[in-house]
């Protein structure tokens, strides 16, 4: 089966690999860059069907469930073709970049191996510039083509990136109410039923991983051997598992809720740091007062407990 494709393209020196790295390494993703792999399969002087042929060959192997192609598509006739016999790209991320800024990157990379005089960058900025006024409009039609300006800093454009990647996550936690508790299954289930989401229990999780010897399974078994509380210890690995099953590469698959975890301020900000943004929480005030729903804004969190912030 073939992996969730998303492509990343723009000139050179807007930020394609660096970006790249970094939401793969967030969402669960591979990185392929097209220019290495014509380079290490040797068909520089093939043309553009030759290719796009081959990639899809490649890609068909591919056991990793999501894959970032870097640098691709470069033309119009490519996008057409890799979606004729292939499949049209989850996301395409179009960065935008201005020549003059380009250039000014390249200059810091001088002693490196990617670096280019200025004369060549601005060809391969022109040859790229002229593709787009097919390439672009084509990719607005048939995919959804996601503009990110990289002009800005790299924790900015890294944070528009993710808006157009993670998916909607509900944190549903309990409150003081007798009832609390019961309200906040009623929630769940509701959510479930009638807005198509996803409960991830934290708890039934880890019992599923460790069972089946997953790799995560493994790695909680040997601090939980090794005496860690895996309450209080084990956040990282937490968060990990649920970053596989977030992005398994099932596009269906985009609307989930938390339960049980995050139950402490540090354990929310290590889901959002590694994992994803959430959403929103619902508060199950229970009784008559049925539920408050509470945006996260900025997540400065100054207190520990997210229950905290209802009170």
């Amino acid at each position: 089966m073939l992996p969730q494709i998303s492509c990343i393209i723009g000139p050179k020196a807007a930020g394609k690999t660096t970006l790249g790295k970094a939401i793969c390494e967030r969402t669960n993703m591979k990185l392929l860059n097209y220019n290495d792999f014509v380079s290490e399969q040797n068909l520089g002087e093939c043309d553009e069907e030759t290719k796009t042929i081959a990639l899809i060959k490649q890609l068909s192997q591919e056991l990793s469930p999501r894959l970032l192609l870097e640098d691709f598509p470069q033309s119009e006739f490519q996008a057409k073709f890799f979606i004729k016999n292939c499949v049209p790209p989850s996301c395409v991320f179009s960065l935008e970049c201005s020549k003059d800024v380009c250039q000014e990157r390249m200059i810091t990379t001088e002693n490196d191996a990617t670096y280019q005089a200025s004369a060549i960058l601005s060809k391969r900025i022109r040859l790229y510039n002229e593709n787009c006024k097919r390439l672009i409009p084509y990719l607005q039609q048939a995919t959804k083509l996601r503009v990110v300006n990289t002009e800005q800093n790299f924790e900015q454009a890294l944070q528009q990136l993710c808006s157009y990647v993670e998916p909607t996550i509900l944190l549903v936690r309990p409150g003081g109410c007798p009832d609390s508790f019961e309200k906040r299954i009623q929630i769940v289930d509701e959510l479930k039923q009638s807005k198509g989401f996803i409960e991830l229990n934290v708890f039934q999780l880890i019992k599923e991983e460790t069972e089946r010897h997953t790799e995560v399974g493994r790695e909680i078994n040997e601090q939980i051997s090794a005496g860690k509380d895996y309450q209080r210890d084990l956040d990282h690995l937490i968060v990990k598992m649920l970053k596989k099953i977030i992005y398994s590469g099932l596009e269906s698959r985009n609307k989930f809720i938390l339960t049980d975890f995050p139950d402490t301020i540090k354990q929310a900000q290590q889901f959002e740091q590694d994992c994803s943004k959430i959403t929103a929480v619902i508060f199950s005030a229970g009784g008559d007062s049925g539920s408050a729903l509470v945006e996260i804004i900025d997540n400065g969190f100054s207190i520990e407990s997210i229950d905290s912030l209802m009170q």
